[in-house]
């Protein structure tokens, strides 16, 4: 992810109105490409405004998906994890809202997710036989 002011960049142009058949309006940026961005590439563009008050938040990083879900892993002590569901809101790139799933004080597991994931899917036995 760059940040277009830590590449000293500027708008150059934006799109009215969108067509009938797409949601999109074309945005036009200048920035000092640091060598591996292609011109006239495609992106994801994070528009930020008025950072919001009283909103429980995590990174983006502490977040996984399973069919469609997400979740965050919490810690409940030295080495016990829960995974938590969660409803997610608004993202900013970097950092996620969360709507419902956590409260203030929770201690979610930001780096090394997927090890924690990983570790909780194997200690699980398989019921019924094998072959």
């Amino acid at each position: 992810m760059y940040k277009l002011s830590d590449l000293n960049g500027r708008l150059l142009s934006f799109g009215k109105a969108s067509s009938g058949q797409s949601f999109y309006i074309p945005v036009t940026f200048e920035f000092d490409n640091v060598g591996d961005i292609i011109a006239g590439s495609f992106v994801s563009v994070y528009l930020l405004s008025t950072p919001q008050s009283n909103v429980i938040s995590v990174p983006v990083s502490a977040v996984t998906e399973e069919q469609g879900l997400n979740f965050v892993y919490l810690q409940w002590d030295e080495e016990g994890y829960k995974k938590q569901e969660v409803n997610l809101g608004q993202s900013n790139g970097d950092r996620v809202q969360v709507l419902s799933g956590l409260k203030a004080g929770d201690k979610v597991v930001t780096k090394g997710v997927y090890q924690v994931k990983l570790a909780a899917v194997s200690s699980v036995m398989p019921e019924g036989h094998s072959h």
